[in-house]
């Protein structure tokens, strides 16, 4: 990315994932969200509220799974 870019290609590739129940596992999220495209990493905060952070290796799939993923 450019300098000037107020965004890196990293935070345009990390999607917040929101209202997790705490039986949510790393499995579960890499299963739900690779068929997008490649994970880079996963992130699971378990004490409430109950979110994660998945990074894909490709801001574009990223961008397909937050287009098809948001609200389920």
């Amino acid at each position: 990315s450019r300098s000037g870019d107020r965004y890196s290609d990293e935070d345009l590739s990390r999607l917040h994932v929101a209202d997790l129940t705490t039986s949510v596992s790393q499995y579960d999220l890499e299963k739900a969200f690779s068929k997008y495209g490649e994970i880079k990493e996963t992130w699971i905060a378990k004490n409430p509220p109950c979110f994660a952070f998945v990074v894909f290796r490709n801001k574009d799939d990223a961008t397909q799974a937050l287009n098809e993923m948001d609200g389920k």
